[in-house]
């Protein structure tokens, strides 16, 4: 998946296609939920993310389901949403 080594939001957004703002988003909304981990957190730029413990115990559709039935009318769509974690 994009999340299993570290990778900055903007090389998300880059191979996605997915504009930045969406992207941080989710990545915020992943972290809250302990799937995902800022491994430079007192950056502000060039943050590096990776699946957590959590995220890597779980299966990829789990933590897709799990975001997207929160956030039905957001920005990204369920098939971007996928394309994170293949």
């Amino acid at each position: 998946t994009l999340l299993d080594n570290p990778i900055r939001p903007s090389e998300i957004a880059k191979k996605l296609e997915i504009r930045l703002t969406h992207i941080t988003r989710e990545l915020r909304e992943l972290k809250k939920k302990g799937l995902v981990e800022c491994l430079n957190p007192k950056e502000r730029i060039g943050r590096l993310y990776q699946l957590s413990g959590k995220g890597k115990m779980l299966k990829k559709e789990d933590v897709i389901e799990l975001n997207l039935n929160e956030r039905r009318s957001r920005h990204i769509k369920e098939d971007d949403a996928r394309r994170i974690f293949e």
